[in-house]
C-alpha cells in the first residue's frame, strides 16, 4: 500500500484541501492528523481515500508519524503548504530505487551541516556549539523547488517532502519528543538506525511551495530557522558524523 501522512490544523483548511487535491489520487490512502480539531472536517468526504484522525492532544508536526504502517508500505510524509506534482509518487519511488542503496529514506529538501571554519580556539568552538542559530545557519540547503542534477546523501531531510518504506518509518514513540522540530528528531532516528538519507535529483519547480498569500505562518518561519540550544544539542549528535554525507549516489 502507498500511504501519505499529513499533520495540519483547522486554520489551514485552504492549504490542506489544495494539498489533498494534488496528492490523494496518487496514493492508496491519506492519513490526515487534524490537530486542535474537535472533529474531522466534513469537506474531507470529497476524498474517498482520505482518513481523518483527531488526536487527543496537539501533536503538531510530529503527527505525520502518528499513524501506524506495515513494513511493506510506502509512506510519504507531506506538509500542508506544498503542492506536489502529478507524478510525484511514481517518480519518487523510481528515483530512490535507482540509487540501489537498499533501505534508505528519500526526499527533496536536504541539509548538510557544515563545520565552523578557521576556528582553532576550543573556547570559541564551545561558544559556537552552544549557539543553536549558528549550526542551523551553517547548513548547506538543497531546497525542494530548485533543480538538482544528482541524488546526494545528506544529514537531514525536510519531512514535508520525504518518503520511505514502512521498514524505515520510525515508531511514533521514537520521534514524539520532536514537536516543532520533527525534521531534526527524524534525522537523529535515522542516523542512529544507520539509514541513509538521500536528497533526490529533480527539475526546477517540480515541487512548489504555496505562495505567501495562499498560506498561513509555518513552523519553519516561526521556529525552525532559530534552533534552541536543546535542538542544537540533538543536531550535534548526528551532524558531521556520516562519512558519506555529500556523496552522489
Amino acid at each position: 500500500m502507498i500511504i501519505a501522512n499529513l499533520a495540519t490544523f483547522p486554520a489551514r483548511e485552504r492549504n490542506w484541501h489544495r494539498v489533498l487535491t494534488s496528492i490523494a489520487h496518487q496514493v492508496d490512502r491519506v492519513n490526515v492528523i487534524f490537530n486542535e480539531a474537535s472533529a474531522v472536517p466534513e469537506i474531507v468526504a470529497e476524498f474517498p481515500n482520505v482518513h481523518g484522525i483527531v488526536p487527543t492532544s496537539d501533536l503538531k508536526d510530529t503527527g505525520k508519524f502518528f499513524p501506524e504502517v506495515s513494513k511493506d508500505d510506502w509512506v510519504f510524509t507531506i506538509d500542508d503548504d506544498i503542492i506536489y506534482p502529478p507524478d510525484y509518487v511514481r517518480r519518487s519511488i523510481a528515483a530512490l530505487n535507482e540509487t540501489k542503496l537498499g533501505l534508505a529514506v528519500g526526499g527533496y529538501h536536504g541539509s548538510i551541516y557544515q563545520k565552523p571554519r578557521y576556528l582553532k580556539s576550543r573556547f570559541l568552538q564551545g561558544l559556537i556549539k552552544g549557539d543553536g542559530n549558528y549550526i542551523v545557519n551553517r547548513r548547506r540547503i538543497f531546497g525542494f523547488s530548485f533543480a538538482q542534477d544528482a541524488s546526494i546523501i545528506v544529514d537531514q531531510l525536510g519531512t514535508g517532502a520525504t518518503f520511505m518504506t514502512g521498514e524505515a518509518y520510525p515508531a511514533f514513540s521514537k520521534v514524539a519528543f520532536g514537536q516543532r522540530f520533527i525534521d531534526v528528531a527524524a534525522a537523529k532516528y535515522w542516523f542512529d538506525e544507520g539509514i541513509p538519507l538521500v536528497c533526490l535529483k529533480r527539475p526546477e519547480n517540480w515541487i512548489q511551495a504555496m505562495s505567501a498569500e495562499d498560506s498561513v505562518e509555518s513552523i519553519n518561519e516561526t521556529f525552525t530557522r532559530k534552533a534552541p540550544k536543546a535542538v542544537a544539542d540533538i543536531i550535534h549528535q548526528f551532524a558531521y558524523k556520516n562519512a558519506r554525507t555529500g556523496q552522489a549516489v
